[in-house]
């Protein structure tokens, strides 16, 4: 099963948020592509700021597996927000 979601990236942190009402712990893997501005993101469930963290900069793309998924935390790298297109894959 594959699922998408759109979401803004600003001045607080956020994570990933499958928007499909299904566990985030069922996701396999995701592409996270960013739109708009540069985020930073880290994937160890710790909190990036907008000078920490790996730098994701407009139309750039990363994958993640597994944990990497559920860790994944990103904030905008200036003072312009971003947009993150997230496509997840789950188990079932």
């Amino acid at each position: 099963m594959i699922a998408y979601n759109s979401q803004t990236v600003s001045n607080t942190a956020i994570q990933l948020d499958s928007g499909s009402g299904r566990g985030m712990s069922d996701i396999t893997k995701a592409v996270v592509t960013t739109e708009g501005a540069a985020i930073r993101f880290r994937i160890d469930s710790v909190l990036p700021t907008a000078s920490e963290g790996h730098i994701l900069y407009d139309g750039d793309h990363v994958y993640l597996y597994g944990e990497e998924v559920y860790n994944f935390r990103a904030i905008r790298m200036t003072t312009a927000d971003a947009i993150i297109k997230v496509s997840y894959t789950y188990l079932y």
